[in-house]
């Protein structure tokens, strides 16, 4: 079971980069940076693209650059076992030189939580636009951005909740 599954696993993933490849171009041709979203069938939960947009203005915001990037954007969602036989060790953001231009591929192990997003987000924009932080100035904005992310959901959430108690006449 676990040879057909490192066999599946050995065939998938370079399907995906040749996809990744092909859909490049179109990506570069872009003005403005798009998420291209990959999700494994056994990667638990599912990145939202909305997220992944929000935490790239709220980090563009407190590191003071443009959110918008001429590069290509791929998001690799798998689960901890899929990632390991991949060879990806972590949560992180890959820059790769293809055809003049850079893309960039953001790995998400696991479950994608607002600090995840916070940490990608950070990584990609330090990387994009070549910001020196300390590690502790990282880890406030991913911080502020996770709560941003957390405080955005949250008052989405109660509105649909606040419609249905309308007061009766």
């Amino acid at each position: 079971m676990q040879n057909s599954h490192a066999l599946a696993l050995r065939l998938l993933v370079p399907l995906m980069l040749l996809m990744v490849t092909l859909l490049s171009r179109a990506a570069l041709a872009q003005s403005k940076s798009e998420f291209i979203v990959f999700e494994h069938p056994r990667a638990p939960g599912k990145v939202s693209e909305d997220k992944l947009h929000r935490s790239m203005q709220f980090a563009a915001q407190e590191l003071q650059v443009s959110q918008e990037l001429q590069s290509s954007i791929y998001v690799f969602h798998v689960s901890a076992a899929d990632a390991k036989a991949a060879g990806v060790e972590m949560t992180s953001v890959w820059k790769t030189l293809r055809s003049g231009g850079y893309r960039y591929e953001l790995w998400v192990i696991g479950e994608p939580t607002d600090e995840v997003y916070g940490s990608l987000a950070v990584s990609l924009l330090k990387d994009s636009f070549g910001l020196s932080l300390e590690q502790e100035e990282a880890k406030r904005v991913k911080d502020i951005v996770a709560k941003k992310l957390a405080m955005t959901l949250t008052v989405k959430e109660r509105q649909p909740n606040a419609k249905e108690r309308k007061p009766k006449h």
